[in-house]
């Protein structure tokens, strides 16, 4: 499927608001483990990271589209975090790991499209000038 501005604006708005609810559910659910704050508020932090991306992702792909790079690999090193603290905690089924692999992938199919929709938007912006 091929990408529009919009709708990996809605990609990212989506995602945004679900890792600060579950950065903010997961502080609250933390029986004072220190990683487990740590984990809490990196879901907060990325949230709104990948919420403002998605709010101003027009500007971001036309001006600087590493922002939005940026913010996609941020997120896959949370994933991976993520992944490594399940382990750390003792889940050793495929299934716990089910929400970061596909986490992965998707990041992956939209970083891609943001690097093929930035290379658009800066190609129609310089044939305007």
């Amino acid at each position: 499927m091929k990408e529009t501005v919009r709708s990996i604006s809605i990609w990212f708005l989506i995602s945004g608001g679900f890792s600060i609810y579950n950065g903010i559910n997961a502080f609250m659910q933390t029986a004072g483990l220190q990683l487990l704050y740590l984990y809490a508020a990196l879901l907060v932090v990325l949230g709104v990271a990948v919420f403002g991306a998605g709010i101003f992702m027009q500007r971001l792909l036309k001006d600087s589209p590493g922002v939005v790079i940026a913010v996609l690999i941020g997120g896959m090193v949370v994933l991976a975090f993520t992944a490594s603290l399940l382990f750390y905690l003792g889940a050793r089924s495929a299934m716990a790991y089910f929400d970061q692999i596909v986490g992965f992938a998707i990041s992956i199919y939209l970083f891609f499209n943001v690097k093929r929709l930035s290379k658009e938007l800066q190609a129609s912006e310089g044939e305007s000038i």
